[in-house]
């Protein structure tokens, strides 16, 4: 006769022996202990547990967005641009930004759409292209 197995309940009888039954205490400690650990990494996979900010040596990363130049002063090196909201940086809105190079600043003009980087921390205005011209040469 098979001894009782301390799962089964009185009247049913296990056809075969579990997994567990032959794992010592030690041994499933370590596999719910390993478990909880896989499950918590994806759960904080999932819900992007990061602090957003880059790891210690790298850059910021840029945020791209689209924005109308409203003017340009040569003076003060800076193009005034009507832009939508930019996540991470600014709400929608006309914003006073100087620019990465003179070269650039010369080819803006009122009208023009453009693409351009910015960086949480500065307000300076990199790898402007201009992707719509709307005015007359």
């Amino acid at each position: 006769m098979q001894p009782a197995h301390p799962l089964a309940t009185p009247g049913h009888k296990l056809e075969r022996p579990s997994i567990i039954d032959g794992l010592s205490q030690a041994h499933l400690s370590l596999i719910i202990r390993g478990v909880r650990t896989r499950i918590l990494v994806l759960v904080l996979l999932a819900f992007g547990a990061t602090s957003g900010a880059p790891p210690p040596g790298q850059p910021p990363a840029g945020i791209q967005f689209l924005g109308r130049v409203l003017s340009v002063d040569a003076e003060r090196h800076t193009a005034t641009i009507k832009h939508g909201r930019i996540p991470g940086y600014a709400v929608q809105g006309t914003s006073a930004y100087s620019v990465d190079t003179e070269e650039v600043l010369k080819s803006l003009h009122p009208g023009d759409d453009i693409r351009a980087t910015v960086y949480p921390s500065e307000d300076t205005l990199h790898n402007v292209r201009v992707v719509y011209r709307r005015h007359a040469k």
